[in-house]
């Protein structure tokens, strides 16, 4: 990723990306990206590309989206949160923007409730790594 993209991010989100994320972006650590590319590209934990990114930012900011809270409330998705990733059960991981410690936050599509996942960017990523170490260690174990 370059400057382009990151610029092509910020245009359809209309957010500045937050400066942890746009160093994680134009320098992705290859083992990290390796990783990733294990699973399905629209169900990565991060995605690695710009056209996933704009896909994801412009769907959950069209105008028509909306999604029901768990108190049946219709609620739009927060504008000042950019999406940078999703799981195989079609939820998302994003950031608010607006907040100083940029921590990674999970909305469920389930109850479209919106939690906390890992205090910062950071931990997300070590998360990740984490996990990928323990699917490899059960996978060893049941071979």
């Amino acid at each position: 990723m370059n400057e382009r993209d990151i610029a092509r991010i910020e245009k359809v989100t209309h957010c500045c990306l937050p400066s942890g994320y746009r160093e994680l972006l134009l320098h992705f650590p290859p083992m990290l990206k390796a990783i990733l590319e294990t699973g399905p590209k629209d169900a990565r934990e991060i995605f690695t590309d710009t056209a996933t990114i704009v896909r994801w930012n412009k769907f959950f900011r069209d105008p028509d989206y909306e999604y029901e809270d768990s108190y049946g409330e219709m609620r739009t998705f927060p504008p000042h949160h950019i999406v940078i990733g999703a799981n195989l059960g079609g939820d998302f991981f994003h950031l608010n923007i607006r907040r100083k410690r940029t921590a990674v936050l999970f909305w469920c599509h389930e109850d479209g409730e919106i939690s906390t996942h890992s205090k910062d960017l950071s931990a997300f990523i070590r998360s990740i790594f984490r996990s990928a170490c323990e699917f490899s260690v059960n996978g060893r174990n049941l071979g």
